[in-house]
């Protein structure tokens, strides 16, 4: 077995446990009645955490994001981007975009930035839609766009995955 000391350097300790502070303040929660999808909680809501607490959790995170192995700096960046897909700047018990450091947080306010820039270029953006009607991208809603993205792309798994339902554990 290959030699894994080293790998996971500043967020367990000897003994296996968890010392990063970034990774002690989230909680998984597994799908449950409450939570029908699996989600990151916080030890203690964003309105309950002290500006020193704060400081202390910009710092670990920014400690994933800049951490010598790849595999800790991705855990960074799929956090930060759990953050800002799941509730971005929202007032909500379990936001913690807050918390990644602002350099990191920049790289998607220049984006959104950009977007808002070039709004008026997606009005010339065309693609088909289910009947192979040429429609304009900015006329539709987003659930008519993710259906024609959909059925642009269902052949490339980086766009539209590959999935199955396991119809014994479906929920009815």
């Amino acid at each position: 077995m290959e030699e894994r000391s080293g790998v996971f350097r500043g967020l367990v300790n000897q003994n296996g446990r968890v010392i990063n502070e970034l990774l002690n303040y989230l909680r998984p929660q597994p799908e449950n009645d409450k939570y029908p999808i699996p989600t990151l909680l916080l030890k203690k809501t964003n309105r309950n955490t002290e500006s020193s607490e704060k400081n202390r959790l910009i710092s670990a995170f920014d400690f994933l994001l800049h951490n010598s192995t790849p595999n800790i700096r991705r855990l960074g960046r799929d956090l930060a981007i759990y953050a800002y897909y799941s509730t971005y700047n929202t007032n909500k018990h379990n936001t913690f975009f807050d918390i990644v450091p602002m350099y990191y947080r920049r790289q998607y306010d220049q984006a959104l930035a950009k977007g808002v820039e070039e709004q008026n270029s997606i009005g010339s953006i065309f693609m088909l839609d289910a009947a192979g009607n040429k429609v304009s991208i900015a006329e539709q809603t987003a659930k008519e766009m993710i259906d024609m993205i959909g059925t642009n792309f269902y052949d490339n798994d980086n766009i539209v995955p590959l999935y199955e339902i396991d119809k014994n554990n479906r929920k009815i």
